[in-house]
C-alpha cells in the first residue's frame, strides 16, 4: 500500500486539489442561491444617515453663482448683452470700450461706453508681474550661456581640434561610454 501511494502521489495530489476547488465553488454557489432582494428607494430612505457638519463649495460653483447673479442683475436693468473690448492707452490712461445692448420698452438700444482707469497705467498687479517675467526671460535669452562663450573662445582658431568629452550611458545595453562634442554654436552633439 505504501509503495502504491508513493507511486501515485502526483495523481493523488492533483485529485485532492481538484476536489478542494470543487468544494469551494459549490460553497460559493450556495451563497449566491441565497441572494437577498435589492433595497428599494423607500427602504433606503428609512436608513438613518449621518449628520453633515461641514459643506464645502468649490470655486467652480462660486463662479457659476456669481455669473447667475450677474445675469439676474442684467435682466433687472434690461441689459440683453454686455461685452468689453480690448484695452488701449489714451492720454496716459488705460481705457476700454464697453458695449451694452439693452431693451427699453419696445426699443433695443446699443450703447458704447468708454471707461478709463484712474490707477497708474490701468494694469493689475498680475499683469505687471507677467510683463516683468517676460522681460526677465528675454534678457536671459539675449545673454550667451557658459558653453556658448567657451565655444566662441575655443573655436576662435580654425585649426582647433573638436572639443569632446566622454559620458556614461547607464540605459545602453552594454553600458558603453558615449562621446559628446561641442559645436561652434555651443551645443553638445552625441557621436
Amino acid at each position: 500500500m505504501k509503495k502504491w501511494i508513493l507511486d501515485h502521489l502526483p495523481t493523488i495530489w492533483v485529485c485532492a486539489i481538484y476536489a478542494f476547488g470543487m468544494i469551494m465553488v459549490i460553497d460559493h454557489a450556495r451563497a449566491d442561491w441565497i441572494m437577498k432582494k435589492p433595497i428599494t428607494y423607500k427602504e433606503e430612505s428609512k436608513v438613518n444617515s449621518a449628520p453633515v457638519s461641514d459643506v464645502y463649495i468649490n470655486e467652480i460653483s462660486k463662479k457659476v453663482e456669481d455669473k447667475l447673479k450677474l445675469i439676474e442683475e442684467n435682466e433687472k436693468k434690461g441689459i440683453l448683452k454686455s461685452t468689453t473690448l480690448d484695452r488701449f492707452e489714451r492720454d496716459g490712461q488705460w481705457c476700454f470700450i464697453k458695449i451694452v445692448i439693452r431693451q427699453k420698452g419696445d426699443d433695443i438700444i446699443k450703447e458704447e461706453i468708454m471707461e478709463c482707469a484712474d490707477t497708474e497705467h490701468g494694469r493689475t498687479d498680475k499683469e505687471k508681474i507677467a510683463e516683468l517675467e517676460k522681460q526677465i526671460e528675454l534678457e536671459k535669452a539675449k545673454k550667451p550661456g557658459y558653453w556658448e562663450l567657451f565655444a566662441a573662445f575655443y573655436y576662435k582658431d580654425l585649426n582647433a581640434p573638436e572639443y569632446c568629452r566622454l559620458y556614461s550611458q547607464p540605459s545602453h545595453a552594454y553600458k558603453a561610454i558615449g562621446t559628446a562634442c561641442l559645436t561652434t554654436d555651443g551645443k553638445w552633439e552625441r557621436r
